[in-house]
Order: C-alpha cells, then sequence, then structure tokens
C-alpha cells in the first residue's frame, strides 16, 4: 500500500485523511492506522475509496498493490 499515493489522491479531490475516513465509513484513528500499515484495508474499504476519490484500475493498482521499493 502506497500511503503518500493514497493521500495525494485524497488531496486532489479535496479530502482530509479524516473527511476520506467519514465517507468511507471508518473512524480516523482507523484510517490512520491503515495509513501507517497497522492494520491493513479490507475489499470494502478499497472499493468505497476508489468509488469515492473516482480512481481508475490504474490507480487502484498504484495505490494498494503495488510494493514501494528502496
Amino acid at each position: 500500500m502506497n500511503a503518500e499515493k493514497l493521500r495525494a489522491h485524497a488531496q486532489s479531490k479535496g479530502y482530509s485523511v479524516p473527511k476520506l475516513a467519514a465517507a468511507i465509513g471508518i473512524g480516523k484513528k482507523a484510517m490512520y492506522f491503515k495509513l501507517a500499515g497497522k492494520t491493513e484495508f479490507t475489499q470494502g474499504n478499497i472499493s468505497r475509496i476508489a468509488q469515492t476519490l473516482e480512481l481508475g484500475d490504474d490507480e487502484i493498482i498504484a495505490v494498494f498493490f503495488e510494493r514501494k521499493v528502496s
């Protein structure tokens, strides 16, 4: 999961982290845990985020499924 890309997509659509969390039906603390990699996004979370932020398939893959290489 690439938290930086997700934050960038959210910001470009006018969403802060707490606002995005509310839009997809989870608490802001849960969202911050997911962004920090402490817990994982569920399939439902990913689907709701994709709909909310109007992400295409390539963007979904880039945010949620590509591994960051250091």
